[in-house]
């Protein structure tokens, strides 16, 4: 059985520390301690339900030295909790199955496979993200329960921690590491198609200074430089000085010189 991290964490370390020595005195007052620390068997976090059964699977009441009523008692609880918590993750895999083609056809929308243009990133990446899923979290949530709680999760806690993670996944009843393991695959999903429709051209086939150019304009759009050099090649497959002519545009805004028509010439290419 996989223990999660939380083992080692100071709410379990207070209790085991507390059944020390306890249990052939007073075994029904450190049963009573584990179902304290636990709540209610249906509605516990599976990470402590993970927890308490590994406890009470440890050598000392697997060889019989410490057996108690309320020891079976907790231990059937626990595994029929698991059970049914296993067959829920179970079932919702299955209707995953099903609606897996339609969500693959709307994420395919939303990065470009039936649009005419690719989207291009705005923001940051956890902005980008956050639009992305908020669009898709109707569709997700319909056909997939599990991605559509990790959508509708990631829309509104943008870089959430680990332990904010692992609270969800308690909160379903589903194992963290398996959980983290669905996140992986929505994230997948969101990244799979590049940003940029000329990222596979080598840096060789652009000018140099206007590449270079490029890629720190477009860090103004998005906090990573390899999807700022993508954009960056999209605009210079339009225009070999792309850069240069907006550098100039500027300029001229700043000091406001030029009418329409320079305008339509120098922007002509430009978004």
């Amino acid at each position: 059985m996989r223990v999660p991290h939380e083992v080692k964490g100071k709410e379990w370390q207070k209790v085991r520390e507390s059944l020390l020595g306890q249990w052939k005195k007073r075994p029904t007052w450190c049963c009573a301690q584990l179902v304290k620390y636990m709540g209610s068997v249906r509605k516990a976090p599976i990470n402590k339900l993970h927890i308490v059964m590994n406890y009470l699977t440890g050598t000392g009441f697997r060889t019989g030295k410490i057996k108690h009523k309320c020891i079976s008692n907790i231990r059937k609880s626990i595994s029929e909790e698991l059970k049914r918590r296993k067959k829920s993750t179970t079932e919702a895999n299955i209707m995953d199955d099903k609606g897996i083609e339609l969500q693959d056809k709307y994420i395919g929308t939303l990065f470009g496979e039936e649009a005419e243009e690719a989207p291009v990133a705005t923001g940051d990446f956890s902005a980008k993200l956050k639009d992305s899923l908020g669009e898709m979290t109707d569709v997700g949530s319909a056909v997939e329960p599990i991605h559509g709680k990790i959508i509708e999760f990631f829309r509104k806690n943008p870089n959430p921690s680990d332990e904010m993670v692992h609270q969800l996944a308690s909160s379903i009843g589903m194992n963290p590491h398996e959980f983290e393991r669905h996140i992986y695959m929505v994230l997948t999903k969101m990244v799979s198609k590049p940003v940029g429709k000329h990222q596979h051209l080598p840096d060789s086939k652009f000018d140099p200074a206007q590449l270079a150019m490029g890629a720190k304009v477009e860090l103004e759009h998005t906090d990573c430089p390899i999807m700022a050099k993508e954009i960056a090649k999209d605009h210079l497959m339009e225009c070999a000085d792309y850069y240069s002519r907006l550098a100039r545009m500027e300029d001229n805004c700043k000091r406001g010189v030029g009418g329409r028509q320079d305008y339509q010439t120098i922007g002509r290419h430009l978004p």
